[in-house]
């Protein structure tokens, strides 16, 4: 697979500014038009709930990553560009989002009722953040270059995993307090829970998120691994993770 996209370019600066606005557009107007495409939902369901959901808060970041990596290809901002393009930045913009393609087109899409025709607009920007976005961020994952031959480590997998992490322990708390869930899984007292007849969701919960951090972590490791063959990387015997946690500390 040959890489074509130069991630520190000016023409694709341009490029990602034009798209990260475009992103954030439709992230923008969701959330204006939110209460009209909920109509039927309770008041809980406001614009800044519509943040709550890991899809919008993941393609809030890749936005936001296009936008600021855009400009400093743009107007040369060499330090921002550096932090930006690094792998442990770009892959985990990237794993999150596509994250949020695969969950939704493996399993919500087919649970979830669709919006009315009638409401295109909203089926439109739907398709955008859930498909679009997603496959465009992982095509260029798959397609650009690492001139700098920069490798991805564990402690850089390990680290991606506080973004998800402090996602569920934020929607718990903050679920708890007002009683809004973004997620139905995340309520114990969903109804799901009690029709299978879990009488003590409070032990199966941990098992569930067990799993789910379990599994993202595993996504993780493959992101590592197909990055760093697709770089050319020549593979070495990796170190203890304990290790490259203290060289990691000792770098910064």
């Amino acid at each position: 697979m040959k890489a074509v996209i130069d991630l520190k370019s000016k023409r694709w600066g341009i490029a990602f500014l034009c798209l990260g606005v475009f992103s954030l557009f439709t992230i923008i107007a969701f959330m204006s038009l939110w209460p009209y495409f909920r109509a039927s939902a309770s008041n809980q369901v406001s614009g800044i709930n519509y943040l709550a959901y890991f899809t919008y808060l993941s393609n809030l970041l890749a936005a936001v990553w296009l936008i600021l990596t855009g400009i400093s290809n743009i107007f040369k901002f060499e330090k921002l560009q550096k932090f930006l393009v690094s792998p442990k930045v770009f892959v985990a913009v990237v794993m999150y989002i596509f994250v949020v393609g695969l969950v939704f087109y493996g399993f919500l899409r087919w649970v979830n009722t669709p919006y009315p025709w009638s409401l295109w607009y909203a089926r439109l920007i739907d398709f955008c953040n859930h498909g679009l976005f997603p496959l465009l961020m992982t095509l260029l994952f798959l397609f650009s270059k690492n001139e700098a031959k920069e490798r991805i480590k564990q402690r850089h997998v390990l680290f991606w995993m506080i973004f998800p992490i402090a996602y569920v322990i934020f929607s718990l708390v903050r679920g708890s307090i007002d009683g809004f869930y973004a997620y139905p899984f995340f309520d114990l007292n969903w109804e799901v829970f009690q029709n299978i007849g879990l009488t003590s969701p409070f032990l199966f919960f941990p098992l569930l998120m067990l799993l789910s951090f379990g599994a993202f972590y595993a996504m993780g490791l493959l992101f590592k691994l197909i990055w760093n063959r697709l770089s050319g990387i020549v593979k070495v015997v990796e170190k203890p993770l304990v290790e490259e946690l203290e060289e990691g500390v000792a770098h910064e």
